[in-house]
């Protein structure tokens, strides 16, 4: 069974798999690697039902007729994504938490553009301290859009940050020092 979602091309294949084709990927067929699509395993006999325009559920029907949501990682990284582009860190924070993926995404996705909203960003997720905690905790020099993710991010150039951790925890410090400053006066 296929699907069209907004920003991919969803198919479940005979050998029990249900792959993620991005839509830009489909205009270069001759190029297209169907090995290198996001894919993960379902059920036997499993079948597309519906997909949520520009959300991460999936629906599908498992062969005793009962309905199962799933949210495979390439549609929920393409929201990640476009939740971090529009600043909304909180959402994005939440979703990566829940969905299991690693934080260290927040800061790899762009860490430009990251850097430059570090104050709205620690603003957003300081809301509950232990998310902020959390999220220090997680932080690694290593550049997942590189390694752990680098079939969603194939396109993008990822430059290496050798000291990713101190840089991220002295602004987020600095933001929560002005913070505190600004309180007590």
């Amino acid at each position: 069974s296929m699907f069209l979602h907004s920003h991919f091309l969803l198919a479940t294949t005979m050998d029990h798999r249900l792959i993620a084709v991005p839509n830009d990927d489909l205009a270069n067929s001759a190029t297209l690697k169907w090995e290198d699509a996001g894919n993960r395993r379902v059920e036997r006999g499993s079948k597309l039902v519906t997909a949520v325009a520009h959300g991460s559920r999936t629906v599908l029907q498992m062969p005793r007729g009962n309905l199962e949501t799933i949210q495979p990682r390439s549609l929920t990284i393409h929201l990640l994504k476009d939740l971090l582009n529009t600043l909304k860190f909180k959402e994005a924070f939440l979703l990566a938490r829940r969905q299991r993926l690693n934080l260290n995404l927040l800061v790899d996705h762009d860490s430009k553009l990251f850097m430059d909203n570090i104050k709205e960003f620690v603003s957003q997720v300081n809301s509950e301290s232990e998310h902020l905690n959390i999220f220090l905790a997680d932080l690694k020099d290593e550049n997942v859009c590189s390694t752990m993710y680098s079939a969603q991010y194939k396109n993008q150039p990822n430059k290496d940050w050798p000291d990713k951790v101190v840089s991220v925890c002295e602004a987020v410090r600095t933001v929560l020092e002005v913070t505190e400053d600004n309180n007590n006066n």
